[in-house]
């Protein structure tokens, strides 16, 4: 059945409306022939839409009835039939080459002619299917261009083919399911033929991952890009500042991704209110509050996702959400089980398998940074190729650019949170697709081999009513503020108040900090910025400094400037190399008062007093020429 305009508004609809208002009479007929036999009467006389529509529908309540239906098709249909059932639309090509069949045939030439686009027809047995000519250009489509107008030179991989999803769920009823159809226990990872897959457990230091992040968000003490992301130097100076482990820390892993960890934890945070960092700021660290309330919120945002993708170009309106798509992702996390591993193969091929919608933004809002690769130049020494607009991309494509991708990726995102252990290798090298030649993966993700759901992240999916972190919690840091002199000492020092303490104070030693001018100013340029620095120092460290540190901070608050910007205009004056003169600029008071000593043997005089400076040197016996 092709689609249309007219037809295309009731494609996801329930299976009566489907058949009654989606698929042409002649196609139900068809349908109906196949299931009953002869259509018409002795008479000739076919019955009415209406009752076959009824006769379908109670062929599609009887399993027995529905496998007799399907068997009665041919072996090329079912084949066909069946393995659409099991994969989202694809194209004619693609399918054609499982039913090991002809499907589309050509229009003649003189049917083709004044056609925009390539015309074709379906088998009559094949009329089950929904197909429709997509795509207005590119190599992927094997679809030409001749003198700048679009050729209709015909192409089956520009077809694209599905099945109304209420036809698929009825086929789905009493057809064998696949065997990624479910979820697959394991025990241990899956073996990777040549690569050592990594273990990543995200729990063992969740907390400070957050805690650090957080702090970094909350105080601005990273310089940021002007996209709004971290430089990779700051980010790199809050890793070595970090104890929180790294995914990507061996000899010969990707230098760019030595931060990774980092990066998606601060990227999951700038989808934070204030009030939610603030509250990770609070002592002692509200761990039970964060995955129960927090992280589930930051789940439900759409900005989330942008870090599982990064080889994609949100446009300005990325956050406009599709709430379905975004808790599909919580709901493939939620169904997971706790404590065993499911390969990443297993969650992708059972989203596709079942058809849950997970990639919330439609091809419109989305461009992609990638290029499929068509060829080597050794001159360039990269590959070069097409660039791939997910307007017009096959379904395949979307699934290989778009929703594969973001099911791999939105495990780091959760295992970087400690929500999810993660098995993987470094991103292999891809064979389609390139980024400008930049690296050889499409996503940093691209690796993972397995997860799994651990205490953390069955607490904050509601599986579980208290929160095991499964670690030892260090004891809170305590810092002992001298009541004489401007000295603290810090027990159980951890990373995030080192920090606070290392861009406030001296540091003595491992455990001792010193408070002076120099240390509290730090960078500050202006009144404004030193009120906020310190406003940060005493909203920031643990516990309270005594009256001789408050009264520290005041003095520093409140000294004058020691210098007071004037409304009047200085000029400089070069004394003359008379020892006499010299001698009057530096012993009369009078002339002392009214000028002002500048480097060598200069003054500085305001205008405002010029003339008494003038009068003065007339007492002298000198003459001050203002025209030199």
């Amino acid at each position: 059945m092709e689609l249309n305009h007219n037809n295309k508004r009731f494609l996801n609809e329930d299976l009566r409306t489907v058949l009654e208002k989606f698929y042409s009479v002649d196609s139900i007929r068809a349908l109906f022939a196949l299931t009953k036999g002869n259509a018409a009467d002795a008479k000739g006389k076919h019955p009415k839409k209406a009752e076959m529509v009824d006769a379908l529908l109670e062929t599609s309540d009887n399993d027995a009835a529905g496998r007799a239906f399907f068997e009665s098709l041919s072996p090329a249909a079912q084949r066909a039939y069946a393995f659409l059932v099991w994969n989202k639309h694809v194209n004619m090509a693609t399918l054609e080459a499982a039913a090991d069949a002809r499907i589309a045939e050509p229009l003649g030439d003189d049917d083709k002619r004044g056609r925009r686009y390539p015309g074709y027809t379906v088998s009559p047995e094949f009329d089950i299917l929904v197909h429709y000519v997509t795509g207005h250009y590119g190599t992927a489509w094997d679809y030409h261009w001749s003198g700048g107008i679009e050729s209709t030179h015909f192409a089956p991989r520009r077809i694209a083919v599905m099945l109304p999803p209420a036809v698929k769920k009825w086929f789905r009823s009493f057809l064998p399911k696949p065997p990624h159809y479910e979820l697959i226990h394991l025990d241990e990872p899956p073996v990777v033929k040549g690569q050592t897959v990594r273990v990543f457990r995200g729990a063992e230091d969740a907390v400070l991952g957050w805690r650090l992040a957080a702090d970094a968000i909350l105080r601005k003490t990273l310089p940021l890009t002007t996209a709004g992301n971290p430089t990779k130097a700051a980010m790199r100076k809050l890793v070595k500042s970090s104890t929180a482990r790294e995914f990507f820390n061996h000899p010969g892993d990707p230098k760019e991704l030595c931060e990774l960890r980092h990066e998606c934890l601060f990227a999951l945070l700038t989808q934070a209110s204030r009030v939610e960092l603030e509250t990770l700021a609070q002592r002692p660290f509200p761990a039970e509050q964060l995955f129960a309330k927090i992280v589930p919120a930051l789940l439900r945002q759409p900005g989330v996702i942008a870090p599982a993708v990064p080889h994609l170009i949100p446009p300005d309106d990325f956050a406009a959400p599709d709430k379905k798509g975004l808790r599909a992702l919580s709901d493939i996390c939620a169904a997971l089980p706790v404590g065993k591993w499911i390969s990443a193969e297993n969650i992708i091929e059972r989203v596709h398998l079942r058809d849950v919608h997970v990639a919330h933004l439609e091809t419109r809002h989305i461009t992609a940074k990638v290029y499929r690769k068509i060829s080597f130049s050794r001159r360039e020494n990269h590959f070069v190729g097409e660039r791939i607009d997910l307007n017009f991309a096959s379904p395949e494509d979307f699934d290989s650019l778009v929703v594969n991708p973001l099911l791999q990726g939105v495990p780091f995102l959760l295992a970087a949170g400690g929500l999810l252990d993660i098995a993987y290798t470094p991103p292999p090298t891809n064979p389609q697709w390139h980024q400008n030649g930049k690296v050889d993966y499409l996503t940093p993700f691209a690796g993972l081999v397995a997860v799994r759901l651990n205490a953390i992240g069955a607490y904050a999916f509601g599986l579980a009513k208290k929160l095991d972190l499964g670690i030892e919690e260090t004891p809170e840091c305590t810092i002992h503020y001298s009541p004489e002199k401007l000295v603290a000492i810090a027990k159980n020092l951890d990373p995030v108040t080192e920090r606070i303490l290392t861009e406030h104070l001296e540091r003595l030693s491992p455990t001792v900090y010193r408070l002076t001018r120099k240390s509290l100013f730090g960078k500050v340029t202006t009144p404004r910025e030193l009120a906020d620095r310190v406003k940060a120092f005493r909203d920031h460290l643990p516990g309270e400094p005594p009256p001789n540190w408050e009264a520290f901070l005041k003095e520093c608050l409140s000294t004058p400037p020691p210098l007071t910007k004037r409304n009047s205009t200085m000029i400089i004056y070069t004394l003359s190399e008379d020892p006499e003169v010299r001698r009057l600029f530096a012993t009369d008071e009078v002339l002392k008062r009214l000028t002002s000593k500048v480097e060598g043997w200069r003054v500085a005089i305001d205008l405002s007093d010029i003339n008494r400076v003038r009068a003065r040197l007339r007492e002298f016996g000198y003459l001050l020429n203002l025209e030199n």
